[in-house]
């Protein structure tokens, strides 16, 4: 007969388990968040060092500012195409000779499908 004290050996090994657990997602979430530091230091470093160059050049600014605009509007084209519904989906899935269209964007299931 087990006293009140008592566990057994399965509840402290699943105890033990769920303490490793525990301190995995500890560990992984500080070494992510040093990541993440880390990056936004070097990125910050090498605007810092970059933009200046840029603005001195002539047109500098205007070049940069365009560069990354059309970079944000391929971005945007490319959401919009990869959307669920998009009628105009992307070109390379349809090939040349095919007459039907392959769904392109989420599945039913909620998994998103080669964009």
């Amino acid at each position: 007969m087990q006293r009140q004290g008592d566990e057994p050996a399965v509840d402290r090994r699943s105890g033990a388990r769920d303490g490793f657990g525990i301190a995995g997602v500890i560990l992984c979430l500080v070494i992510g968040t040093g990541v993440v530091l880390l990056l936004m230091g070097l990125w910050k470093r090498f605007a810092r060092e970059t933009i200046p160059t840029l603005v001195e050049l002539p047109a500098g600014s205007w070049a940069l500012g365009a560069v990354l605009g059309v970079i944000t509007v391929l971005g945007v084209i490319g959401g919009v195409r990869c959307a669920a519904g998009s009628p105009a989906g992307p070109r390379w899935r349809t090939g040349c000779g095919r007459r039907e269209r392959q769904h392109v964007g989420l599945r039913p299931s909620g998994r998103s499908s080669i964009c």
